[in-house]
């Protein structure tokens, strides 16, 4: 397998193949790269709570002045990724500018036995470009690109369906914790396919076929997620974490907290300083400027009126807002830099603070909690 840096990169062709009609761009690296191409790679339509998360593994690792290593040796591959990953850095070393939302099929909790990953499937995240991975468990489709050939990889595992091998036995979605291994902790078999120097991997056979035969509607062709991969393209995202159909109204936290009542109606005040403008897709998108971390918070408001009043709503929110899980102001976590409507779409950027990280806006969109909850 080869190690390549991104200034050495042989762009990838863009060619039609895998992806279905949601657009021309498909899954790239360096000039190469969007959001949106990504997208183009996941079969359609999107589902309530659907979570994408791509980037360029490339990309990222010049940007964050990284090496990446030739073979997938335990202390290498956790001095490389595990900044990416916002894992913690040697005492006197400056944390990654960027984050990456690395893929679930990579397993990387089981860094240490990446060997075994490669020995298992020919190939491992050292070998990685680029990756798309959509999730709503059980099920999971992660399309990954970089220099696979066709002669090793994949070449050892047995056929399920045409086209389709498996790591693992038992029917899709079966979990063996016996079975547990560098490729899956909890035995579920994973099938995988490869194509045009790509490699398909899912929990599901059908996932697979789909990618394989080219589906007719790709989450490119979802007119909520192509706005927000397309504002955060245009503002050099290199990675970045897509949520879809979520439930983020503010109201429906407070249930989940085991609140008081006293407590409960304190937080109530706080929902009412929150957006009045509802949204039910998000995204994430970290890119590098000058050096240093560079995000970009995208929010589909279903049309550009909607965007375009609720600009000082999200300024405040930005500015004065207050999570509902910690009280922890979000101007101590997030520096902003801009609100503005960008058609449909409403587009923050912000810059982690001394005392934040890159990730902390992960952490809030799971939890669907301030600055990622309406009124």
């Amino acid at each position: 397998m080869r190690r390549t840096t991104l200034a050495g990169i042989t762009a990838l062709a863009l060619t039609a193949t895998a992806c279905g009609g949601g657009g021309e761009d498909r899954l790239g690296t360096g000039d190469d790269y969007t959001v949106l191409g990504a997208l183009a790679e996941l079969p359609g339509p999107t589902t309530p709570g659907l979570m994408i998360q791509t980037g360029d593994l490339t990309a990222a690792t010049e940007a964050a002045g990284l090496q990446r290593p030739d073979a997938p040796e335990a202390h290498a591959m956790t001095e490389w990724i595990g900044p990416l990953i916002g894992a913690p850095v040697a005492e006197g070393s400056d944390p990654s500018p960027i984050f990456v939302p690395v893929a679930e099929v990579f397993n990387v909790q089981q860094l240490i036995r990446h060997e075994e990953y490669e020995t298992a499937l020919g190939w491992s995240l050292v070998d990685v470009d680029s990756f798309a991975e959509m999730s709503l468990p059980p099920d999971r489709l992660a399309v990954i690109a970089g220099d696979f050939s066709e002669d090793t990889v994949l070449a050892d595992l047995p056929e399920v369906a045409e086209g389709v091998v498996t790591y693992g036995e038992g029917e899709d979605f079966s979990v063996d914790p016996g079975a547990g291994s560098a490729i899956n902790t909890l035995g579920t078999p994973v099938r995988l396919a490869h194509q045009d120097g790509r490699i398909a991997a899912s929990t599901s056979t059908p996932r697979v076929e789909e990618w394989l035969s080219g589906p007719e509607e790709t989450l490119a062709d979802d007119t909520a997620l192509a706005g927000v991969a397309s504002a955060l393209d245009e503002r050099d995202a290199l990675s970045a974490l897509l949520l879809s159909g979520g439930d983020f109204a503010g109201s429906a936290i407070l249930g989940q907290l085991g609140a008081s009542e006293a407590q409960q109606e304190q937080l109530k005040s706080h929902l009412e300083a929150l957006p009045s403008t509802a949204f039910g897709t998000v995204g994430i998108g970290w890119g590098v400027a000058d050096g240093a971390a560079d995000i970009t918070v995208a929010y589909h408001l279903g049309t550009e009126n909607a965007a375009e009043q609720a600009v000082p709503e999200f300024e405040s929110l930005y500015r004065d807002g207050v999570t509902l899980t910690s009280g922890q102001e979000v101007s101590k976590a997030v520096e902003l830099v801009s609100v503005e409507a960008d058609g449909e779409v409403l587009v923050v950027q912000v810059r982690p603070t001394e005392t934040s990280h890159v990730r902390w806006l992960v952490d809030q969109l799971q939890r669907r909690d301030v600055p990622f909850a309406h009124n």
